[in-house]
């Protein structure tokens, strides 16, 4: 039909005519008449009109095509959905005086396409991540726990409860997501997954646990059980890693699980909330173990969750050793494939850190307080060395005698170290410290021999603030001397006054008259009644526009009796 249209086409010159043509077959065919423009150019139809000059050109502005793509994003709902597109968004931004120079809608959907800024690109992406390496066997263990399909209810006929055999059930998507209360409902009978990889082989580690929720014994002692050696022969993978990576559970950050994994030199990652790629190997192992082993369980269920483990430690140790019937499992990476329990065994002797006997009651092994002795020292008894042995902590900066310090054993060291934790100016400061040495009638071998050598302790902060505040007062003439450039520190010239005179002592003066009686001031009016009586008919009117003159505040009788001698001295008045 395309190819009629574009014989009819060609014989009509009128450009005019020609795009009549063209809406009226778009009607017909119940198209858009630009798409029907883009169709008959593809089947090779020109209309030979020439290009606008300024095709292409229209300039946006970046900041107006930033302002319009963020918009668009912030309006995108949290489940992906698009609420707001270019129409809309252009109208509210225009309103508020965005700039989009006239272009098109199609345009700016161009452009914004052009630039990676349009949803649909936006919505595919995802932040750019690095991957990290690790350098051996047992360097890295990802941890991850995660509630498993399965749960376990008694078996039950017509309300007869039949002991002690369980049902396997399998959490169904209608009892999940369709009746929310379903794991509160069963909290006790919930079955949760833990899982643990080796970074560096993708070696797998995994067990269950029926518990209400995640937990810190049940985290403990599933690292007991994977760092442990198996009955197994082909379950290889075991031994302590130097670094524990995990997210930010309740039980993952306790303080007990933090202190437990110090005691065994275990430095711990947690990862950030909604950056669940960090521990990518870990989140996959979840999904292979659902996937691969939890999808058989359907077929084949197991009692209880002790069957449970028996089954997922067999299929774990085959699947590291890529020993599934007809199940190639071993992990491709880069073009790289190799079995994992081949990678796991070239880990050599100094890389395996086998876990000790005594780390599975480390949990309970909390940290103590040690009390400093005269000597700088503590005592301590030591789990794996089994016997009461003296410290030195008189290195530890800020330790004094008669402070406190905070132990950790440190179970993986042979020789019995402890880690000293202690709070100085502000820090917490830590120390590692060995045992010292004894001979057989319990003196330390490291101390001096009377008649041979002489040995002090280290100086402890409080000694060095001590020798710091004697040198400050100087063995010198003058104590003090390092202040005012060697002059010291001057006590006599220091009650001068800021002109450097001695303060003058005070003059020895009048001792008041507390038996006078106290002076009384007189208004103008009391003040004319006292000169009239003393001058008897000598007063003069005048005398009291003077006496207001001199004293308009008011005046005492003393002065009165000044300004009476002026009147008889013929002073008193200008007349």
């Amino acid at each position: 039909m395309l190819e009629e249209y574009v014989r009819l086409l060609e014989g009509v010159e009128d450009p005019a005519r020609r795009s009549t043509m063209i809406k009226t077959w778009a009607g017909q065919l119940r198209m858009d008449t630009k798409q029907l423009y883009r169709k008959l150019k593809a089947a090779g139809w020109e209309s030979g009109r020439r290009r606008r000059r300024d095709a292409g050109d229209t300039e946006v502005p970046s900041d107006s095509l930033e302002i319009l793509a963020a918009a668009m994003n912030a309006a995108v709902r949290q489940n992906g959905k698009a609420t707001l597109y270019i129409p809309t968004a252009r109208q509210i931004l225009e309103a508020n005086g965005v700039n989009f120079n006239g272009a098109s809608n199609e345009h700016l959907a161009r452009l914004l396409r052009a630039r990676g800024m349009d949803l649909g690109t936006q919505s595919k992406s995802e932040t750019a991540h690095i991957n990290m390496r690790s350098l051996h066997p047992n360097h890295v263990h990802l941890v991850d726990p995660s509630l498993c399909l399965l749960y376990y209810l008694p078996d039950k006929t017509q309300g007869m409860k039949r002991l002690p055999k369980q049902r396997q059930r399998i959490i169904e998507d209608s009892e999940a997501y369709k009746n929310k209360p379903f794991m509160e409902k069963k909290g006790e009978l919930k079955v949760w997954r833990y899982v643990l990889t080796d970074h560096r082989t993708g070696s797998i580690s995994l067990r269950y646990y029926q518990q209400p929720g995640e937990s810190m014994t049940a985290l403990w002692d599933f690292l007991m059980y994977a760092w442990s050696p198996k009955d197994d022969p082909l379950y290889a993978f075991h031994g302590v890693p130097e670094w524990l990576i995990w997210d930010a559970g309740s039980a993952n950050t306790s303080k007990p699980i933090q202190n437990a994994l110090e005691g065994l030199d275990v430095k711990t990652h947690v990862h950030l909330p909604g950056k669940p790629r960090v521990k990518g190997s870990v989140e996959n192992a979840n999904n292979l173990v659902e996937t691969l082993f939890e999808s058989r369980l359907r077929f084949q269920p197991v009692a209880s969750v002790e069957e449970l483990n028996e089954a997922a430690e067999r299929w774990a140790a085959l699947y590291n050793a890529n020993r599934i019937k007809g199940v190639d499992t071993r992990l491709e990476r880069r073009g790289v494939k190799f079995a994992r329990l081949e990678a796991w065994l070239a880990i050599r002797p100094e890389e395996l850190r086998e876990l000790p006997e005594e780390a599975k009651e480390l949990l309970a092994y909390q940290p103590e307080t040690r009390k400093v002795a005269g000597d700088l020292t503590i005592t301590f008894v030591h789990p794996r060395i089994k016997r009461r042995a003296v410290y030195r902590v008189g290195g530890v900066p800020g330790v004094r005698v008669g402070a406190t310090v905070e132990v950790q054993a440190l179970l993986m060291d042979e020789l019995g170290a402890l880690r000293i934790r202690h709070d100085w100016e502000g820090q917490t400061v830590t120390e590692t410290v060995y045992p010292v040495e004894m001979d057989e009638l319990g003196q330390p071998l490291d101390a001096p021999v009377w008649g041979e050598n002489y040995k002090r302790n280290p100086e402890t902060y409080v000694d060095l603030i001590h020798k710091k505040l004697d040198n400050l007062t100087g063995p010198g003439a003058v104590p003090m001397e390092e202040f005012n450039d060697g002059a010291g520190l001057r006590a006599v010239d220091a009650i001068a006054d800021e002109g450097g005179s001695m303060l003058p002592f005070p003059r020895r003066g009048a001792v008041i008259d507390t038996r006078r009686e106290p002076v009384r001031t007189l208004n103008h009016v009391e003040a004319a009644k006292y000169v009239m009586a003393r001058l008897g008919h000598g007063w003069d009117p005048s005398y009291f526009a003077e006496i207001k003159r001199r004293f308009p505040e008011g005046v005492t009788e003393p002065e009165l009796d000044a300004f009476l001698g002026d009147l008889e001295g013929g002073e008193a008045c200008a007349r």
